[in-house]
C-alpha cells in the first residue's frame, strides 16, 4: 500500500511540473507577443505622427 501511494505521489508530482513548465512557458511566449504588439504599435504611431 505505501508503495502504492509512493508511485501515485510521484505520478501526481511529474505531472503538476509538466503542468507548470506549460503554463510557464505559454505565459513567457504571450509576453513576447505582447512585447512585439506594442513596439509595433508604437511605430505605427510614430509614423502616423509624421
Amino acid at each position: 500500500m505505501s508503495i502504492n501511494n509512493w508511485n501515485e505521489n510521484r505520478k501526481d508530482r511529474k505531472y503538476f511540473e509538466q503542468i507548470s513548465f506549460s503554463i510557464e512557458k505559454e505565459s513567457s511566449e504571450t509576453t513576447e507577443d505582447i512585447i512585439d504588439t506594442i513596439v509595433f504599435q508604437k511605430s505605427f504611431i510614430n509614423f502616423l505622427d509624421i
